[in-house]
């Protein structure tokens, strides 16, 4: 297993790819690799590589939200939060599985929970908001809670604008 600083956008339901640049990769020491080589065919998380992985992320889940509806019909949750994961394949021969474990991915599960409540079923952590070029000001932040396994609060942040129209 490779550490890596990963951010991890984990919604609820099969996922449809996205065309926010940068999501589905991961960074190993400056070189991105497809995920979907290493890593299931639909993973329940995208991984964007660290620098400006906060604003793709966070502009990848406006987009799949909104793909979601228009599409599919599909009502998820989607959660986003960034930080150093520890990403790799586990088991044997017979049973090999991609997984990523941290506690971004925690995190963004739980606010996955929290986004059903929510009218545009998305919320990111309000560190991944701040950390986020010119997407951070498509956000806006709300209360702070504490999630489901940490001890620390997490303040939310949901879309403030509507995803962009999806490019074709």
């Amino acid at each position: 297993m490779t550490r890596h600083r990963l951010l991890a956008v984990v919604a609820a339901g099969a996922l449809p790819a996205t065309s926010a640049g940068g999501s589905g990769f991961d960074d190993n020491d400056g070189g991105s690799t497809a995920q979907q080589s290493t890593g299931p065919a639909n993973p329940p998380a995208l991984i964007a590589p660290s620098g400006d992985a906060e604003t793709k992320a966070l502009a990848a889940a406006r987009e799949l939200a909104s793909r979601l509806r228009e599409e599919v019909e599909l009502d998820a949750g989607i959660g986003v939060s960034a930080g150093s994961v520890v990403a790799g394949n586990i088991g044997d021969e017979r049973r090999l599985e991609y997984t990523v474990i941290g506690d971004p991915v925690n995190e963004a599960a739980r606010l996955t929970e929290l986004a059903k409540e929510q009218p545009s079923r998305v919320l990111a952590s309000g560190g991944t908001v701040a950390d986020a070029a010119e997407e951070g000001r498509n956000w806006s932040l709300g209360e702070e809670v504490t999630v489901r396994g940490r001890s620390a609060p997490t303040r939310l942040a949901s879309p403030a604008a509507p995803a962009p129209a999806p490019r074709r």
